[in-house]
């Protein structure tokens, strides 16, 4: 028997690898010892109330903060939506404006062209645009 455990002993330290696993068993074990003193310890002797006091404090604080963020956020997407319907209405103008413009080229381009025409078959044709529209 005792030449068994010498011979264990003696190849459990032979390598590096085997130094290595030791070492993190007994860091596991110590650990589990102190967890297991430390769920003891605070069972027989438990916090006070204070701290009872102080976390209901900070939640309320939490949900305080967390009411103002969502009315900042509810503020904000009505800005949005307003924002989005003024923007809806400065395209629409852009969009009219630059149709009057193509119209004004396109009455210009027919007077060009009707050079030849007599002034009253101007005014015809400008009066029949103005019809069709």
């Amino acid at each position: 028997m005792l030449r068994v455990m010498c011979y264990v002993l003696r190849t459990m330290f032979s390598t590096p690898h085997n130094i290595l696993l030791l070492t993190i068993a007994a860091c596991v074990a110590a650990i589990t010892i102190f967890l297991c003193w430390d769920v003891l310890h605070r069972g027989r002797h438990p916090q006070p109330l204070q701290s009872d006091e102080r976390r209901q404090n900070i939640l309320k604080k939490t949900e305080e903060t967390i009411d103002v963020i969502k009315q900042k956020v509810h503020e904000s997407t009505t800005y949005l939506v307003l924002l989005g319907e003024v923007l809806k209405k400065v395209m629409d103008v852009a969009h009219n404006f630059g149709e009057r413009r193509r119209e004004a080229k396109e009455e210009r381009e027919a007077e060009e062209e009707c050079e030849d025409c007599e002034p009253s078959e101007k005014k015809k044709s400008r009066k029949a645009k103005i019809e069709v529209e």
